[in-house]
């Protein structure tokens, strides 16, 4: 594994331009989201983005790196993961078009389905 260097944090461009520090915690979250509580889909994933996070990634980019790895780790043997980057994917189709902002913690996947209906896609 990669390791930082002592007392350099890596930061991430959101999508208004501002720098936030990265926060593996809040990246676990969103994956855990996608994983449907998946603990163990969840540090795989995790694991596997671990080294293609880079200092002031756009959180686009990020968000593409989570589908991207999920999807390679779609297989015969593990279709789960299909789920797991259509979520990813889901999710972050609602955040780059209709401004859906709710935070993890409380985004069901049944409240960005509504969502869609809502606004008419």
């Amino acid at each position: 594994m990669i390791e930082k260097i002592k007392g350099k944090d890596h930061l991430v461009q959101k999508r208004d331009g501002r720098l936030e520090k990265y926060s593996p915690a809040k990246l676990k979250r969103a994956i855990n989201w996608c994983t449907n509580d998946s603990e163990t889909l969840t540090a795989q994933l995790f694991e596997s983005l671990n080294l293609k996070i880079y200092n002031k990634i756009k959180i686009d980019k990020l968000w593409d790196e989570v589908i991207e790895t999920a999807a390679n780790m779609i297989s015969e043997m593990y279709p789960i993961w299909d789920d797991v980057a259509k979520r990813a994917y889901l999710l972050k189709i609602y955040k780059d078009n209709y401004n859906y902002n709710a935070t993890i913690d409380s985004l069901k996947f049944q409240d960005i389905i509504d969502k869609g209906i809502q606004v008419g896609v």
